[in-house]
């Protein structure tokens, strides 16, 4: 059992050991890529001047990312994926261009769809509202209804109106 004195070491470590059970003297290894890993974090931090914490926390998160998790912590353990990249680039700078370009697909199918829903609410054939919108004094208003507090609390009424976008809530 190996002990750290660095918490965010410890993390990294694990993180990799998790997703690399292949090899016979992997322990050491890993434990070896951690420390360069996080030396090389503590090292962009100065040199982006950012707060240290801040940067380890957020590279912890990309290496704990179940998407695109795999081909980093591989692309940094075979080399493939340089210390001082990983510490220093934008996440989406890490994906290789088909898990960009994927990610990228997903981004405008579910853009087209808000786009869509909008444009469906704003088109369809709505009934006037016995509410009125506060900002436009229109009856155009599409509502929904959540429960927002505990079970025996009244619902929370949710409101839009589909001629200014006006959002309001009633409880």
């Amino acid at each position: 059992e190996i002990k750290f004195e660095n918490l965010k070491r410890e993390k990294i470590y694990n993180f990799i050991r998790e997703k690399i059970k292949n090899s016979k003297n992997i322990c050491s290894n890993i434990y070896e890529l951690s420390a360069k890993i996080e030396d090389a974090i503590f090292k962009a931090s100065t040199i982006l001047n950012v707060d240290y914490n801040k940067l380890a926390r957020e590279r912890i998160l990309i290496l704990s990312d179940k998407e695109h998790q795999e081909e980093i912590i591989d692309g940094l353990y075979k080399g493939l994926l340089s210390l001082e990249d990983f510490s220093q680039k934008e996440p989406r700078e890490l994906l290789s261009k088909h898990n960009l370009q994927e990610m990228e697909e997903k981004q405008q199918k579910w853009s087209m769809m808000a786009m869509q829903s909008d444009f469906y609410l704003k088109n369809t054939e709505t009934k006037d509202s016995e509410f009125h919108c506060p900002k436009c004094k229109k009856r155009k208003i599409f509502s929904t209804q959540k429960q927002t507090r505990s079970a025996d609390e009244p619902m929370t009424t949710f409101f839009k109106c589909l001629n200014c976008d006006f959002h309001w809530k009633m409880n």
